[in-house]
């Protein structure tokens, strides 16, 4: 769902800074949430496939999509 939100509210003049920019935070988000899931630190008790411990949705689509609307927001309003 958030892919699809993305697709419809994204700046087309923008897309691959904003793109290049997901994918930055998407990449972070996936080591530090796969370092904290493999210490212990936090636990995803409701998994759609138990063979990735990490929530897959999370690191791929919600979090990185919801940065780039807010990046895309302070870029547009020269925050």
């Amino acid at each position: 769902m958030p892919l699809v939100i993305l697709y419809f509210f994204i700046d087309r003049k923008k897309a691959f800074h904003l793109g290049f920019y997901g994918f930055n935070v998407h990449v972070w988000f996936h080591y530090s949430d796969t370092a904290g899931v493999y210490n212990g630190l936090w636990t995803y008790p409701y998994q759609i496939n138990t063979i990735i411990p990490v929530s897959f949705s999370l690191d791929a689509s919600l979090i990185p999509v919801s940065f780039m609307l807010l990046y895309q927001w302070t870029i547009n309003r020269h925050k």
